[in-house]
């Protein structure tokens, strides 16, 4: 059983169920069905389940992290390095002997170059380079850049401090300058920021007209457009637990470009610095990544990129068209690891089968504890949180939530 934020209300997703033998919470919005079941359902039939928390992203809701780190019986955060970065967190300290760092996963039904209805040609091994030159058109045509085969840097993000976006802005004027193009698909809670990026797309727009593209907006189609569309997607998070972003890129065969922190270090191996690293994991180098949070990092993975681009792009091309099969075909990550059942919201449908090695029937049922009831639980504990906004998702059979605070957008099949 899995336990989500429910749509409406700050509710929890919590249904005993007979023959459960694991609850998995994920992060502070579903913290206190830790402590609930300890507490309340210890002897109800769920006695024997055992409670998973998994921690997405440890800046948000520290105290009720904290207290199901406490009561939880494993713990698991979404990328070994982001496991080592916060584990002198007061929050995991007294509990590092259950905490374990597990890469997330994407959603392979969501992010399929080979079935997107986004884009306008569906590519796989035999035909990424039409597809991918097919996308790159359609983005420039809908988002009226120029018409022209020079590369384009796409940035799909949350416009927030976490995301780096002194590193973003400095990015775009450097591949300006390279002339390469720019598209910037994403929004920011915060009204300053927002406004800052607003004043930043007047001003790009007017002097680089058709080069440049700044969305600030959310725009679940136009994403998977510009993931298909980009030659590179630029990650420059001062954090980032996992990221989605640059697995998202490589399955659509855009180059990602990362800050090495957490899952982005995990995930990204560079290709001129990392060889060996991915070799002793079995893979092959698939990025440019960088140290450091000011410009020069930055400049120092842009840089390689825009002088090895000819030369090394095709030889990239030929390797990530046969890695690109692979996954296509079996559905595995590019990692070479089948993406974590129910690690997001997204996957929630997968945990509906036995667990290999494991034995252990994982169930999705679910139903809604109304507030008021959830409230007296709880004893008021959420009465300071906000509901995550339901959004109109373009895609059938699934639903989008937007938390109205932090822009964070979560998938879930309806």
């Amino acid at each position: 059983m899995t336990a989500y934020p429910a749509a409406s209300t700050p509710a929890m997703v919590l249904c005993p169920f007979v023959g459960t033998h694991i609850i998995h919470c994920h992060d502070w919005s579903s913290a206190p069905v830790a402590w609930l079941y300890k507490e309340n359902y210890a002897q109800s039939s769920l006695a024997n389940a055992r409670v998973i928390f998994t921690i997405h992203n440890l800046e948000f809701g520290a105290h009720y992290i904290g207290k199901a780190m406490r009561y939880c019986d494993k713990a698991t955060t979404v990328s070994n390095t982001y496991s080592r970065e916060v584990s002198g967190h007061g929050a995991i300290v007294p509990h590092l002997g259950k905490f374990y760092g597990i890469v997330n996963g994407i959603d392979p039904d969501i992010w399929d170059p080979y079935t997107d209805n986004f884009i306008p040609v569906h590519y796989a091994s035999d035909n990424v380079v039409e597809g991918k030159s097919a996308a790159k058109k359609a983005l420039q045509q809908k988002l009226g850049l120029q018409q022209n085969d020079v590369p384009i840097v796409g940035i799909v993000t949350r416009l927030t401090a976490q995301k780096g976006i002194h590193l973003i802005k400095h990015a775009i004027h450097q591949t300006l300058e390279w002339n390469g193009q720019v598209v910037l698909l994403g929004s920011a809670p915060d009204p300053r920021i927002h406004g800052d990026f607003v004043h930043l797309a007047n001003t790009l727009h007017g002097v680089n007209h058709g080069r440049v593209r700044l969305c600030l907006t959310y725009d679940e189609p136009l994403s998977h457009l510009i993931y298909a569309g980009s030659d590179f997607i630029l990650v420059p998070s001062i954090f980032e637990p996992c990221g989605l972003t640059q697995l998202v890129a490589m399955r659509y065969g855009a180059i990602p470009i990362v800050r090495k922190t957490g899952g982005l270090f995990d995930t990204v191996f560079d290709v001129d610095n990392d060889k060996e690293r991915a070799q002793d994991r079995g893979l092959e180098p698939n990025g440019f990544n960088f140290d450091g949070a000011d410009s020069g990092g930055v400049d120092y993975a842009l840089n390689r990129q825009a002088q090895s681009r000819r030369a090394w792009f095709t030889e990239f091309s030929n390797r990530y068209s046969s890695c690109l099969h692979d996954v296509i075909s079996s559905g595995r990550s590019l990692l070479g690891l089948t993406p974590g059942a129910g690690s997001t919201p997204s996957a929630r449908e997968s945990w509906s089968r036995t667990g290999r090695g494991t034995g252990l029937l994982w169930i999705t049922s679910s139903s809604i504890i109304r507030r008021p009831n959830f409230e007296k639980l709880t004893n008021g504990a959420f009465s300071q949180m906000q509901p995550f906004q339901v959004l109109q998702s373009p895609r059938p059979g699934f639903a989008v939530q937007k938390h109205p605070s932090t822009h964070e957008i979560r998938h879930f099949r309806s």
